[in-house]
């Protein structure tokens, strides 16, 4: 008979606990592949999208993706969406190739391989097929800046080879702003069929010193747009500006370096060429000093003020939470804290600060939270006032103060051995020595000690004696 020992047996616990503890879930995860039209024109643009969506997607990898015969890659972009439905967060990665045909006929894109944390999946392919070009339906052209900032049109091109293959446009969306207030800067590098960029384009920002920078897009907003008679790709990336300070400030553009090709070439290694817009200027107006409010610091913008005091009922002494929650438009970033008097009796310490910024189309907006702790030092129903934030609203040009009631807490008095706080020291109750009994002595300082430790010697010396 074979004996169950201890040993096997807690291997055999072991195993079963394992088999019965729930693994993680794997990830469930959902990769797409598609086109909006399987047949376009040869002076037409393709977009391939690939969607990677699940429960548990983390680390999801660009896609490897071969460039298809008889396209040109324009460009390709990255977007990110996260959403909770019913407890379960779900992760939406939505890959974009833009792509420009260059000869009729059918061609095949993909499949895309896409790394998801330690799993490789695929996006299928698909085909599309190329047909003569069309002739175009209309024409817009965009607005190009001038040398000294202003913007004109060009008009007039009654031939395609009158504009370049590629360029780039920079421009602010005003001319003139007040301290604080935001200004979009915004960059577009245009492309054309006939331009063959190899490798992707190298982009150096504008230079900003004097201003707070917010990016709205890491990745370029990508369009196709008619310019001159001709389908043009355009990137675009914006800014949002905020001056810190008065005065004429200067721009300085932002720049494209890319290496081009000659079309029909495929030996061609190409040329470095760098292009560039022109230096922008800003005049930006001081705020004014008329109505503006004593405890005014800076705050520009429009602004909702909200306050949340938990508990509403404590012990002196006892800490509660004091939650502000700024909500607007504007520079979150910088904005200060909002003012408080929360009177007598009552201390605060330094709030813990969290930003949040959710922009809306090309505006900054969001919400900013200061989080107090609150300890009361004596009893009785506290007025803690009103919470406000004065701020500049630059659509009206004119201070406006948002504000927001405390309301009241109720504070329990206590005694005990720690008194209510004096300053920055906590004072201690007396004492008490009521009712302490007197010590005894050591044993060692009585003479009975000493005289029953020389009982032994004294019996011993008897003896020795008789």
């Amino acid at each position: 008979m074979r004996r169950f020992t201890w040993r096997s047996r807690g291997a055999a616990l072991a195993g079963a606990l394992l088999w019965a503890w729930p693994l993680p879930a794997a990830a469930q995860v959902e990769v797409r592949g598609e086109v909006a039209r399987d047949t376009v024109a040869l002076n037409e643009s393709i977009e391939y999208r690939i969607t990677v969506r699940g429960t548990g997607v983390r680390d999801v990898e660009d896609p490897q993706l071969e460039l298809p015969g008889g396209l040109t890659l324009f460009g390709r972009s990255k977007t990110s969406e996260v959403s909770v439905v019913n407890g379960a967060v779900e992760r939406t990665t939505r890959f974009s190739f833009v792509y420009r045909p260059f000869r009729t006929g059918l061609v095949t894109i993909g499949p895309a391989r896409v790394q998801v944390g330690s799993a490789r999946h695929s996006a299928a392919s698909v085909e599309v097929t190329v047909v003569t070009a069309r002739a175009p339906s209309a024409v817009t052209v965009p607005a190009i800046p001038d040398a000294d900032g202003a913007d004109s049109r060009l008009s007039g091109l009654d031939d395609v080879a009158d504009l370049p293959p590629v360029f780039v446009t920079n421009r602010l969306d005003r001319d003139e702003a007040w301290v604080g207030e935001q200004v979009v800067l915004s960059f577009a590098f245009y492309q054309s069929p006939r331009a063959v960029v190899l490798d992707q384009p190298n982009y150096s920002s504008a230079k900003t010193p004097g201003f707070w920078t917010q990016d709205f897009n890491r990745e370029p907003e990508i369009s196709r747009e008619l310019f001159g008679g001709e389908p043009y790709t355009i990137q675009r990336f914006h800014y949002a500006l905020f001056p810190l300070t008065a005065g004429t400030k200067d721009i300085s553009p932002a720049s494209l370096t890319l290496t081009l090709r000659r079309p029909g070439s495929i030996f061609d290694r190409g040329r470095t060429r760098t292009l560039s817009g022109d230096t922008l200027r800003l005049n930006v107006r001081p705020l004014p000093v008329e109505g503006r409010p004593a405890a005014f610091a800076g705050a520009v913008g429009r602004y909702r003020l909200q306050a949340a005091l938990e508990p509403r009922e404590v012990e002196q002494n006892a800490p509660a939470t004091l939650v502000l929650t700024v909500t607007g438009e504007g520079n979150l970033a910088t904005l200060p804290r909002p003012r408080l008097s929360l009177g007598p009796g009552v201390r605060i310490f330094d709030p813990e600060v969290e930003t949040h910024v959710t922009p809306r189309g090309l505006t900054v907006r969001g919400e900013k939270t200061f989080t107090y702790l609150v300890i009361p030092q004596r009893g009785g129903t506290l007025e803690l006032g009103r919470a406000a934030l004065d701020y500049f609203d630059p659509s009206t040009g004119a201070y406006a103060s948002a504000d927001a009631a405390l309301g009241r807490l109720a504070v329990r008095a206590t005694s005990g051995a720690l008194a209510a706080r004096d300053g920055d020291g906590w004072t201690l109750a007396g004492i008490r020595t009521k009712g302490l009994e007197a010590v005894p002595p050591a044993p060692w300082r009585t003479p009975l000690f000493w005289g029953l430790v020389a009982l032994p010697l004294i019996g011993l010396a008897a003896l020795l004696l008789s």
